[in-house]
């Protein structure tokens, strides 16, 4: 996990800019997570049944507290991505203010 790049302080912003658009009671469910995955790519679907899935595709480094991604679960997602792609995050924040779904007004 010490190999995975850290998040700038703007990284730190878009991406809780995105957990708090998708986010429901407690975090982001699976819906939210194809959600996003089919905005910020285009109709492609998450090729996993769970949560748990998606974990386990990634390393097994988020906690799913309540069966659900928080904020540090989303953060670890976006780290494993930019690992093969560094502008994953700036990328999916740019659709996603495009779309409407997300505010440059929402800071950390």
């Amino acid at each position: 996990m010490s190999s995975l790049p850290q998040l700038t302080p703007d990284q730190k912003k878009m991406v809780r800019a995105i957990h708090e658009a998708f986010g429901k009671e407690g975090g982001m469910d699976l819906d939210a997570a194809k959600e996003l995955q089919r905005l910020t790519e285009g109709d492609t679907e998450l090729p996993i049944k769970s949560l748990d899935d998606l974990n386990k595709e990634i390393g097994n480094g988020m906690k799913l507290e309540g069966g659900k991604m928080s904020l540090e679960d989303l953060e670890y997602t976006y780290r494993v991505m930019l690992a093969a792609s560094p502008e994953q995050i700036k990328k999916d924040f740019e659709i996603l203010l495009r779309s409407g779904r997300v505010s440059l007004v929402r800071q950390a």
